[in-house]
């Protein structure tokens, strides 16, 4: 496995798994806040931001760890940290923090992973335009967003936003 960055990817590090712990907490504070619905009374739930955000990148930073230790002890993989290209249908040319290795392997499987979009007419130097990158590793909430994009991510941003009260 060839990897410059976190194990995981995208997924575990800024995409599935901190907007999962994102809902888990904006719906508790939905749940709670329908309570009356039911009968019950409880004051709606104040928003620690920073807290709020901490969990996030607590919840990632465990399951990064996981991840991590189960490469460990699985002695069937290898992983090499660096960038790879492919000089021939079976070689990896590998850039490595120690130089350039080169892997054979009959079979390579290319998965790169994403990045979020970057439309043109946006002036991402603007410390108010963020993609869902930044807004999964954020220190704390926006107090409003407008969200562009209206894909799973785009989605589960609207949602967490919302059931936590941001305009």
């Amino acid at each position: 496995l060839i990897e410059a960055g976190s194990l995981g990817g995208t997924c575990l590090n800024v995409g599935c798994m901190p907007t999962k712990a994102m809902l888990a907490g904006s719906g508790l504070r939905r749940q709670v806040s329908s309570f009356a619905q039911f009968g019950l009374s409880a004051p709606t739930p104040e928003v620690d931001s920073k807290a709020f955000m901490q969990r996030v990148a607590d919840v990632v930073a465990t399951l990064g760890e996981k991840t991590d230790k189960g490469f460990e002890v699985n002695k069937q993989i290898t992983v090499v940290r660096g960038r790879g290209r492919l000089t021939d249908a079976t070689t990896l040319a590998v850039k490595t923090a120690d130089g350039e290795i080169n892997i054979n392997a009959r079979n390579i499987i290319i998965a790169t992973g994403s990045r979020p979009a970057r439309p043109g007419f946006l002036p991402w130097g603007s410390d108010c335009v963020i993609t869902s990158d930044e807004a999964t590793t954020a220190d704390d909430l926006p107090e409003s967003i407008l969200i562009i994009g209206g894909g799973v991510i785009g989605c589960e941003f609207a949602t967490v936003y919302s059931e936590l009260g941001i305009k």
